[in-house]
């Protein structure tokens, strides 16, 4: 659910641009400046595939994850270990949960980016 934020609120603050439902100030604003919510936002986009969420929660890009994008964790995880244990000769340890965490992350970023593309229609849900 988006939220509709009054434009009277912004008028004690310095700055305001309309981005997707985001209200920063710039300048004077006026009152017939016009606030989108984020429902209203994500209507005014085109996308190549029809949006099956338009305002997708953290949870719900996780639940809408595919077993190629766990694989896809679990691969850049153990790949980074590896390389992690050849590249830190003097100290290999702490040098592989390093490369390992940092491997994780990226896995998990890559495979969150392309759940969120399917859930806001950028890429094709099959």
């Amino acid at each position: 659910m988006g939220q509709n934020i009054p434009v009277d609120y912004f008028a004690a603050h310095e700055y305001t641009s309309v981005v997707l439902g985001h209200v920063e100030r710039w300048g004077s604003l006026s009152k017939d400046t016009m606030v989108l919510s984020t429902e209203e936002a994500s209507k005014q986009v085109s996308t190549p595939y029809p949006p099956i969420d338009p305002n997708p929660s953290f949870t719900r890009v996780l639940l809408n994850f595919k077993p190629k994008e766990y694989a896809i964790v679990v691969a850049s995880a153990a790949g980074s270990a590896f390389f992690g244990y050849l590249a830190g000769h003097p100290v290999r340890v702490p040098s592989t949960y390093c490369a390992t965490a940092i491997g994780t992350l990226g896995g998990f970023c890559y495979s969150f980016r392309a759940s969120l593309g399917r859930l806001l229609g950028f890429e094709p849900n099959n």
